[in-house]
């Protein structure tokens, strides 16, 4: 018996599909996200590595193309014995979201 040929495979097709399951992921990510944020409270959100609170600004200034960059560090009120932050701790990330809670004359993150 021969082999079968492999059929062949229309790349617009192929790339509509791949953009349309994407397209759904991210929406399923989305909704799982702010169901996440919204039946949560942020000690438990930091518990599973999904947020990290207690920090306060360190410094600030303008990087690249105008962005403000704002320097994170941990409340001294509230960090651990050597300064470290939890273990979920992160060096570089991308704020998704901010929430200040006002303490007195300062602010924290």
């Amino acid at each position: 018996m021969p082999p079968k040929e492999p059929s062949q495979i229309s790349i617009p097709s192929f790339a509509t599909t791949q953009l349309s399951l994407l397209d759904a992921e991210l929406q399923s990510e989305l909704a799982e996200t702010s169901s996440l944020i919204s039946n949560s409270t942020p000690a438990s959100l930091s518990r599973a590595g999904l947020a990290i609170t207690n920090l306060v600004l360190a410094s600030q200034r303008t990087g690249l193309g105008g962005k403000t960059v704002v320097e994170l560090a941990p409340d001294g009120a509230t960090v651990g014995k050597h300064g470290e932050l939890s273990e979920h701790g992160m060096w570089f990330l991308f704020v998704k979201g901010w929430d200040c809670e006002e303490r007195g004359s300062e602010a924290s993150v």
